[in-house]
Parts: structure tokens; C-alpha cells; sequence
């Protein structure tokens, strides 16, 4: 128990703590408690009282033992009291049954479960009151390291998979797929292949949990743009390839730094400095990305195969159906391609299964709006479309199914409802390019079309959408009028001034004219955006407008807003440089430069994300389409 936890039960009425002689009270051992806290084992020799080394000193029912092992921090505390203590006082347990080694597999606290089992080993097999063993407890809580160490002590315990009533190696093997230890996992099943046809309960397979951790798979995981690019990029290169490259570079890195450090010190700029330290941090971030995630993910698609063939090989047709059906149509739903891509290739009519409701795992896919899963339709053979025939219990066939809006998990992930029109317009037109045309006039139980599910389904995003790309309109129309209104001002007031011949006074500096044809750049782009603005307030906003043609207009709108600002910003420095630098020193001109840098920084930081995601969406590559080469199933 905490402190604060203390804390609170001290300032709790009288009445709410009874004190008798086998609940006595906590205050006398409160220094105690806290010096084993501080991890101040003179202050805990100073308060220690007779009965200490038995007595509870939290509500919990903790001995100073299991508050000094639960700190993980004091295990010179907790060396101090193993010596003074017996080993039936060591056996002691709290309120939830834990004794203080499960308390250091809880906490992860390796030190002191060595010091613990070099007392009384035999805690090892000791169960707490929800019927664990220190192992389990270790693996519930994602204590990798002390799983390891416990794991050769606790053989006994898992031995009970002998039972064909106990599910002992299963659930740990389960926890420790939760975890993400999938190469602790893959050790288990390699030693004991029965573990892959065993359900922790009926449906429930170690299969089903790899399923359930999309996040483990790259298809899964929420990546910007370029931590994508780079992780495709590197795709096909070795874990001890890129550790190795990573040696060399930072290994010349070094050395270089090293021979022009004085160099560096007096006349490198500051900025220089930082860039070169933001290239080796972003070398140490490619690393990390691709490294340590990439030797995940191939673990985690060898324990797939790896269960797959163990089912193959141990089960007839029915037991691996019942024990493929369930992982497939669950990554199916959860958008981890890598699942359902292998068990597919092991047991090929698996693209046949479907749940209660007749839904597929394409149609499960595009229920749910995994165009990683969608994507494998398109490494079958030319027969394809017969995997998509089938309607569900409502008599929708697979279009209608796309015509649903997406889940909001979903949604989320894309910026701006105009945005997420345009995928679900994306989505609609894909599955309607894959599906017999006969399919777009099929009507449900309902008796709609999946047109008509589309356009019913969709009318609060198209409304959301309009309001989003209204605000947008009228918030980027306001600052390209203002950019608008200054630099026409600008034009007509002439930076210096003009001599007695109506000449302007700098007309011959190079900055002059930069100053003209930067302020003639933001003028017409200026005014171009605003027509695009107002093109998109006075739309007509139908669905099918969000496909294309509003996000063109805003695209346009907004990269001549950019150009805009950006010229602005040159022409003021010209102008600066002109009227308020006599001598032309550089310092001014570098200073003049930097400003201007940094406010269209800002504004590209504020505004490039948008333009970016637009653009990508609207003209990128589709995410449509077959990924890999070679044929997935054929029938």
C-alpha cells in the first residue's frame, strides 16, 4: 500500500478502523513504514520494534518485507531484513495471498526475487488468492526479465498441462502473447506443440490472442508518413544489417566530431550544431523504428506460422476448423492482414468461413474498413468475385456493406470530416469496381440499394463535412484578404520613395526589384485563394462533390495562401533591408532573412499538416489494390 494510501486511512474517522488484537493499530509502525519508503535502512534499524518483522504495517496486511521488495528500489532494505528474519516470518502473506515474492514478480523487482529464492525457494509454487503462482503474475504484469528468471523454477507448476482438465502452459502462454514476449511464446510452443490446439476456453486459441494485438503488426500501428516510407524502405533489410550500419555511422560520426571539435567550438554556427545533432538523434529514432519493431513483427509472424503448422499437423479437418475459424474472422475484424494472409496459405478454405451473421473476413474487412485485409482480395485468382457472392442474414451483399459508415474508431484516424467523406467515397467506389455490376442494383431486406444505404447512412458526415470545409473557407479567406489588402498597399507606396522624375529612388538595387516581383506573387496568388475560398462557400456540396472536387479547390486555395505568405514575407524583407539599411551589412540582411524564415515556419507548421493530408489523400497512390506479387489462394 502507498502512502497516500496511508494517508487516508489515517484521517479516516475511529469508526472506521476497529482495533483489536488481531487488527492493531498501524500508527506505532508509520516511521517504519515511511523509512522503508525513503529506503533508509539506518531509520529502519532505528524504528525497527520487536514485533516488526511479523506485525502488518499497511491495511493491506504488508510486512515491512513486502513494502521493501515492492519498492523495487530498496532491496538493500530488503537484504537487511531477510537476515533478521525466520523463514516462517518470510512465508508471511498479505491480504491477497501474495508472499513477498509474489509481491517482487508483481513489481518486476529480479534482485530481490533472487535474494528471496536463495531463502526459501519454495514460494515459487505458493498461490495468491486469484490462484497464481509468482510466474504468472510476473507475465500478468509484463515483467519480462523476471518471466525469465522464474521461468526455469517454475517447470513443476506448468508440467500440469499433462491434465488434459488444467490449462496451466496455455494461460500462460496466452498472458505472455498479451505481453509481447513472442519469443518466450515461441519457445513454449516449439517444446510443447500441443499448446496450439488447446483452447483456454471453447473459441479461445493462442492463435485468437495473436489476433486480438493488431498494434504488433505495421498494418496495425498508427505511423506518420514518413516513419511509413522508411519502414517500407527498409523492409528487406536484416535486424543485424541495420545494427551494423548503425555502428559504422556513429562510429565515423564520432571521429569526426572528435577531429574538428575545436573547429566546431569557434566557427561552426549554432544552428549547424543542432542540425547535426538532430541527424544522429533521427538515426538513432530509424533504429529504434525499424530495429527493434521490425524484430518484433518477424517473431510475431513465426509464432502465426508457427501455430498454424501445429494445427495443421495435429488436427483432422473439423478440429482445424473450429481452431482457425475464430482467429481469422477476429484479425479479420481487427485489421491484422498478417493473420489472416497466413492462415490462408495453411488452410486455404479458410477464406470460406463466416460468423452468426454470414459475414466473411472480406466482409468483415469492409464492415470495419481494413483495406490491408481488403487488399489480399486482390491476390486471389480471376474467380475472386465468387468469394463476395454471398449476402448476409440481412440480404446485403458486400456493397451494401461498404455503404455503412465507418466505425468512429476509424474516423478518428483521418483529420477533418471532409476528409473522412472522401474515403468513405473511396471506400464505396473500390468494393463497387470489385463486385459483379449486378451487386450495385441489389436491394436488401430493406428493400435499398447500396446507394441508398450509402446516401442515408452519410447525411450527418456530408453536413459535418460542409461545416468543416466552410470554416476552413472563410477562416483562410479572412487572411488572404488581409494579405491582399497589404501588399497592393505596398505596391502603390513604393519602398524610398520616388526622385524628381516619378523614379523610385531604389529602382536600381537588386532588392528593389525582388521586392517587386515578390509583392506581385503575393498579390495574384492572393487573390487567386480567395476565389477559391469563395468557390468553396458556394458550393453545392452533393456526396460525390467530396471526392474530388472540394478538395481540389481547397488544396489550391490553400497552396496559393502559402505562396502568398511566403512572398509577403520576402517582399517586407526587401523592403527592410531597402529603407532601413544604409551600409547593407550582413549581419542585417541575415537577420532580415531568419525573421522571415521563422514566421512562414510557423505558419507551414500550422498549416502544412492540412495540405499534406489533402493532397496525399486526393492524389497519392491508392491504398487499394494488390500489395504483394504471387497468388494468395486460388479455387
Amino acid at each position: 500500500m502507498s502512502a497516500p494510501g496511508l494517508f487516508r486511512v489515517a484521517q479516516m474517522p475511529p469508526t472506521f478502523i476497529r482495533l483489536t488484537p488481531e487488527r492493531p493499530s498501524l500508527l506505532p509502525y508509520l516511521p517504519l513504514y515511511k523509512a522503508v519508503l525513503r529506503g533508509d535502512v539506518r531509520e529502519v534499524a532505528r524504528c525497527w520494534l520487536a514485533d516488526a518483522v511479523k506485525t502488518r504495517i499497511t491495511l493491506n496486511a504488508d510486512r515491512a518485507l513486502h513494502v521493501a521488495v515492492g519498492t523495487g528500489t530498496a532491496n538493500h532494505i530488503v537484504e537487511y531484513l531477510l537476515a533478521k528474519m525466520s523463514d516462517d516470518q518470510v512465508r508471511l502473506r498479505n491480504n491477497d495471498g501474495n508472499n513477498v515474492l509474489a509481491v517482487a514478480a508483481i513489481v518486476g523487482n529480479v534482485e530481490a526475487a533472487k535474494m528471496i529464492m536463495g531463502r526459501l525457494p519454495e514460494l515459487i509454487d505458493v498461490k495468491n488468492n486469484n490462484n497464481y503462482v509468482p510466474l504468472i503474475e510476473a507475465a500478468r504484469h509484463g515483467h519480462k526479465k523476471m518471466v525469465k528468471y522464474l521461468l526455469p523454477f517454475s517447470e513443476s507448476y506448468l508440467l500440469s498441462e499433462d491434465r488434459p482438465t488444467d490449462k496451466t502452459r496455455v494461460f500462460f502462454v496466452h498472458l505472455l502473447i498479451i505481453a509481447g514476449f513472442y519469443d518466450l511464446a515461441i519457445k513454449q510452443v516449439l517444446s510443447h506443440g500441443s499448446l496450439a490446439v488447446s483452447e483456454l476456453y471453447p473459441g479461445e486459441t493462442l492463435l485468437s490472442a495473436i489476433a486480438r494485438k493488431p498494434s504488433a503488426f505495421p498494418s496495425g500501428r498508427k505511423l506518420r508518413s514518413y516513419q511509413k516510407g522508411v519502414y517500407i524502405y527498409w523492409h528487406g533489410i536484416s535486424v543485424m544489417g541495420i545494427q551494423k550500419m548503425m555502428t559504422n555511422i556513429s562510429s565515423c560520426i564520432r571521429r569526426m566530431m572528435t577531429s574538428i571539435s575545436s573547429f566546431i567550438r569557434n566557427y561552426m554556427p549554432h544552428s549547424l550544431i543542432i542540425a547535426i545533432t538532430l541527424f544522429q538523434s533521427r538515426w538513432r529514432f530509424v533504429y529504434s523504428i525499424i530495429g527493434e519493431k521490425k524484430w518484433m513483427y518477424r517473431q510475431k509472424i513465426f509464432l502465426v506460422k508457427l501455430l498454424c503448422m501445429e494445427i495443421i499437423s495435429r488436427s483432422n479437418d473439423e478440429t482445424a476448423y473450429s481452431r482457425l475459424k475464430q482467429p481469422l474472422l477476429l484479425a479479420a475484424t481487427l485489421g491484422a492482414h498478417e493473420v489472416v494472409e497466413e492462415i490462408v496459405k495453411s488452410f486455404p478454405d479458410a477464406v470460406l468461413f463466416a460468423n452468426e451473421e454470414n459475414h466473411g473476413a472480406f466482409h468483415l474487412a469492409v464492415i470495419n474498413f481494413h483495406e490491408a485485409v481488403f487488399n489480399l482480395i486482390f491476390e486471389m485468382n480471376g474467380h475472386r468475385h465468387l468469394l463476395l457472392m454471398s449476402q448476409d442474414n440481412s440480404g446485403s451483399n458486400i456493397l451494401h456493406l461498404a455503404g455503412n459508415l465507418a466505425p468512429q474508431y476509424q474516423l478518428n484516424r483521418i483529420p477533418g470530416a471532409a476528409l473522412q467523406m472522401q474515403r468513405e467515397l473511396q471506400w464505396f467506389e473500390e468494393v463497387e469496381k470489385v463486385v459483379p455490376p449486378t451487386f450495385r442494383e441489389d436491394k436488401n431486406a430493406q428493400g435499398k440499394t447500396p446507394a441508398m444505404v450509402f446516401a442515408e447512412e452519410h447525411q450527418g458526415l456530408v453536413k459535418e463535412g460542409e461545416k468543416w470545409m466552410k470554416d476552413v473557407a472563410t477562416s483562410c479567406s479572412v487572411a488572404t484578404a488581409l494579405i491582399a489588402t497589404v501588399v497592393f498597399s505596398a505596391a502603390i507606396t513604393v519602398p524610398g520613395g520616388n526622385n524628381n522624375f516619378g523614379h523610385p529612388n531604389f529602382y536600381k538595387e537588386i532588392a528593389f526589384t525582388i521586392f517587386g516581383i515578390a509583392d506581385s506573387i503575393s498579390l495574384f496568388s492572393s487573390t487567386g485563394a480567395i476565389f477559391m475560398f469563395l468557390s468553396i462557400l458556394t458550393a453545392r456540396y452533393a456526396d460525390s462533390d467530396f471526392l474530388y472536387a472540394l478538395p481540389k479547390r481547397l488544396i489550391l486555395g490553400l497552396f496559393l495562401l502559402f505562396l502568398s505568405v511566403t512572398a509577403m514575407m520576402v517582399a517586407f524583407g526587401a523592403t527592410v533591408y531597402l529603407v532601413f539599411t544604409e551600409e547593407k551589412q550582413n549581419w542585417v540582411l541575415g537577420l532580415v532573412i531568419g525573421s522571415a524564415i521563422l514566421s512562414v515556419s510557423v505558419f507551414a507548421y500550422s498549416q502544412f499538416p492540412l495540405l499534406l493530408d489533402l493532397t496525399i489523400s486526393t492524389y497519392g497512390p491508392s491504398i487499394f489494390g494488390k500489395q504483394s506479387p504471387g497468388m494468395l489462394y486460388e479455387i
